[in-house]
């Protein structure tokens, strides 16, 4: 037990599967330099054999045998006694299943699409991921056991005298440790959130007012390296009235929507599927319409990110997010706490600068990926031609390569990629046009299109209604503004300076 006015030197983190622990264990050890010892490394052999018990124990004896030391797991018996033993502190994320299921899909996916090496040498592979003992099946199955079997270590352990945080809630992690001096002051959010830099990086964009027609414009010259990963960088409003409702239309990007205040409701038109809420949602490509709803404050802030982005900001390709919408504190546990410090600014310009300093912070810890250049070929090839073929012969490879590094990287086929950038196209000659009268024909043209009548079927598959419905509801034709949310080259700021920009109803923000 650690001495009165000491802080413990020697700290247990236990819970369930995917509950946060290893990313906490690693929060608390950078905070206070202590070493971090997780136990799954004792237990694995190569190959996944988990080593014979006898040898694990000694491991774990001598591996806490120290006076310094923070060690995570979420092993009983004889472990956890000899762990609880040894700990002057111990951290329970009891957290509940429904928080620890999708982050263990999340997380098991991108280990398996990015082949991580994760213990003596071993990977997730998605054949083991879909095994019949895979953590997938068992961690879900094992999760109330597990909260009973340490509920009934901690009976025993509380008799010691061992002192116990039991936190129930994601929300509640960080300031119960940071009053406890075990994580910053600024470390605020949910368990397993690492803090982002108080100091803002050299280089981050900044504005500069100009006049323009009696009307105030912030010009913002796009960052080098954000450039080649963000398509949009925007403010959104969804409308007057109680509830703000918007189609978000297929693309080619990956999207984030980041509500100031209130959540976002998020369904699929062409899906039986329930709604789903989140405090900040990320959705991969998909090739249907979603339909996003957000009550009381229906402002907030929206990011497009490039197939190739969201490996480089996020730390995990496309492909795990492909057909669904996930909340960001599951896709990226550092982002975490992004949506309160947005809404804790009271301009514009400080929200996008807080938005630009959170991605430069993902890509100095992700960073581009070394095949990332062949990718990108790829998928320039890929809306230039009409044909697969041709485009893999533009890069100099077999169709089959193509089509198999498409789907590792993007979840989608050849063939559905072309689609999104046909559509893509197509919307945004539309809303330039921006009347319902406007050309099909021409349009569908110019897109790709076969002919008018293939345009037609496409938006109604992925629309959910036809293109000239879309024009008066939602594209310009509405009063809604350019279809397409302002790059990070320019944002038109109306009234005044700091004033946030108003896309409502706009075809291409916030797209899911």
């Amino acid at each position: 037990m650690a001495s009165p006015g000491r802080p413990p030197r020697r700290i247990a983190v236990v819970g369930p599967v995917a509950s946060g622990k290893s990313t906490l264990a690693a929060a608390l050890a950078s905070h206070t330099n202590l070493p971090n010892i997780e136990l799954d490394c004792l237990f694995w052999g190569p190959a996944w054999t988990p080593v014979p018990a006898a040898e694990f124990h000694a491991r774990v004896r001598d591996a806490l045998a120290g006076e310094d030391w923070i060690a995570e797991g979420n092993f009983g018996g004889a472990v956890a006694d000899t762990l609880l033993a040894r700990a002057e502190l111990v951290i329970w994320l009891d957290l509940p299943l429904r928080l620890c299921l999708p982050r263990l899909v999340v997380r098991s996916v991108r280990r398996a699409a990015t082949g991580r090496e994760l213990f003596s040498g071993n990977r997730e592979t998605l054949r083991h991921l879909l095994a019949r003992d895979s953590i997938l099946w068992s961690g879900p199955a094992h999760h109330h056991r597990d909260r009973r079997r340490w509920s009934a270590a901690f009976a025993r352990a509380g008799a010691a005298g061992t002192p116990l945080v039991h936190l129930r809630s994601a929300p509640s992690v960080a300031p119960l440790l940071a009053a406890r001096g075990l994580l910053p002051r600024s470390h605020h959010a949910r368990a397993g959130v690492l803090p982002l830099p108080a100091v803002k990086p050299p280089g981050t964009l900044a504005s500069r007012p100009a006049s323009r027609g009696g009307r105030l414009t912030a010009v913002t010259r796009q960052h080098s390296l954000l450039g080649r990963y963000v398509k949009t960088l925007d403010a959104y409003d969804l409308g007057p009235g109680p509830v703000g409702v918007h189609r978000g239309l297929p693309s080619t990007t990956v999207s984030l929507t980041l509500p100031l205040d209130d959540p976002v409701e998020i369904g699929w038109a062409a899906r039986s599927a329930p709604r789903t809420r989140h405090r900040a949602a990320v959705a991969g490509l998909h090739l249907d319409a979603a339909e996003l709803r957000q009550r009381g404050c229906t402002r907030g802030v929206y990011v497009t990110l490039s197939p190739l982005g969201t490996a480089a900001l996020l730390g995990l390709p496309a492909s795990a997010l492909a057909g669904h919408v996930a909340d960001l504190a599951d896709v990226a546990p550092a982002l975490a706490d992004l949506p309160e410090r947005l809404a804790a600014c009271r301009t514009w310009p400080q929200r996008r600068a807080l938005v630009e300093h959170a991605l430069l912070t993902g890509l100095a810890r992700h960073g581009e990926r070394d095949n990332a250049p062949e990718l990108r070929a790829m998928l320039a090839a890929l809306a230039r031609t009409s044909r697969v073929h041709e485009a893999a012969e533009l890069v100099g490879c077999s169709r089959r390569h193509l089509s198999g590094r498409l789907r590792t990287e993007l979840g989608v086929t050849p063939k559905e990629y072309q689609r999104l950038v046909r559509f893509e196209a197509a919307r945004s000659r539309l809303a330039a046009l921006g009347t319902t009268q406007a050309g099909l024909a021409d349009v569908a043209a110019a897109a790709g299109f076969a002919d008018q009548a293939h345009l037609s079927r496409e938006w109604r598959a992925m629309a959910g209604c036809a293109p000239t419905r879309w024009l008066r509801t939602e594209g310009p034709a509405a009063g809604g503004g350019p279809a397409h949310c302002r790059s990070l080259g320019e944002e038109t700021v109306p009234g005044a300076a700091g004033a946030v920009p108003r896309c409502s109803r706009r075809g291409g923000a916030p797209t899911a």
